[in-house]
């Protein structure tokens, strides 16, 4: 094996400094102490005397850029690496497979992974979306944000808000909603907000808060229906069941259908027995201060029940 040996070079240290040239071992510092970032036996790279990478016990450090042609790649799976493919782009593999891909426009994201932290398991949007879109507006509360196609569209948004049931205005709330938003504002900035879940579970369309003073079919007041349908006309305060068939029997065509049990738990029958009420129309209006009953259309059991057989009268 041949050796070429240059002696008497100055080390950073000041000492002198024994390199070695073989055809196997490649270059060899010997007689070196101390060298890179104070970790014995370290090398230390330099440019114009100014370190810019250094081996320690930890690894290798560097103190500068690190110019890269085109990925890194996982030295015991070749099919995990992080890839530079055009400009402004970075992507991420796994099993060969992209998962996440980072451009100009934005982030692709192929699957989101559930956490889970100690006994917590869930997916997780620490996002703060904005009123209009204005930075020092409140925030609307935690969720999911889609912008516009075009970077001249982010004005345009729909968005997955969770929120405190006093909209985040004057103080925090004690229960959380659930917030749909959609764009309609025809070029103003912004979503409005379409439809929402309250921390109650009341689902509300037209308002934000439930009406919660309405009086029941029988004499209860101060009622909180299940859904709730708000608007100014029949238009955005109605509801419509539309069934599209051709063919010509009851079944095709639409319905609504009020139907009571017998039996006190939720998902098992049990008869109805003589003069049980079936369901209820309830025609109600505003007195100033509660939505009074005003009339209603009232169906009882008239009569005993038998298979299939359920004598029924109008009231």
């Amino acid at each position: 094996m041949s050796t070429l040996k240059t002696h008497n070079l100055q080390s950073p240290d000041s000492g002198s400094a024994n390199i070695s040239l073989t055809p196997n071992a490649g270059m060899v510092v010997a007689g070196v102490s101390t060298l890179g970032s104070g970790s014995s036996g370290g090398v230390d790279l330099h440019y114009q005397n100014v370190s810019r990478m250094s081996t320690a016990s930890y690894g290798i450090a560097v103190n500068g850029s690190i110019l890269i042609g085109d990925a890194i790649i996982h030295g015991g799976d070749s099919d995990t690496k992080i890839s530079f493919p055009t400009n402004d782009t970075i992507t991420a593999e796994t099993a060969g497979t992209e998962r996440v891909r980072i451009t100009s426009e934005g982030t692709n994201v192929t699957g989101i992974s559930t956490f889970n932290n100690g006994n917590v398991n869930g997916i997780t949007f620490p996002l703060n979306v904005k009123q209009d879109n204005n930075d020092n507006d409140y925030d609307m509360g935690t969720g999911i944000k889609l912008q516009g196609g075009s970077s001249t569209e982010f004005y345009k948004w729909c968005a997955l808000v969770a929120r405190g049931d006093n909209n985040g205005v004057g103080g925090y709330s004690n229960s959380q909603a659930l917030a749909f938003y959609t764009y309609n504002n025809y070029g103003l900035s912004g979503g409005t907000e379409k439809l929402r879940i309250t921390g109650a579970g009341t689902l509300l369309k037209g308002h934000t808060t439930a009406s919660t003073d309405i009086h029941d079919a029988q004499t209860t007041t101060d009622r909180e229906i299940g859904i709730q349908i708000h608007g100014s006309n029949t238009i955005h305060a109605a509801a419509a069941l539309i069934s599209w068939n051709v063919n010509h029997s009851p079944f095709y065509s639409s319905a609504l259908y009020l139907a009571k049990s017998g039996s006190g738990t939720i998902g098992t029958n049990a008869v109805v027995t003589s003069d049980d009420t079936l369901g209820n129309i309830v025609f109600s209006g505003d007195d100033g201060t509660d939505f009074v009953k005003g009339a209603k259309i009232e169906a009882h059991v008239d009569g005993t029940p038998g298979t299939s057989d359920m004598p029924t009268r109008l009231m």
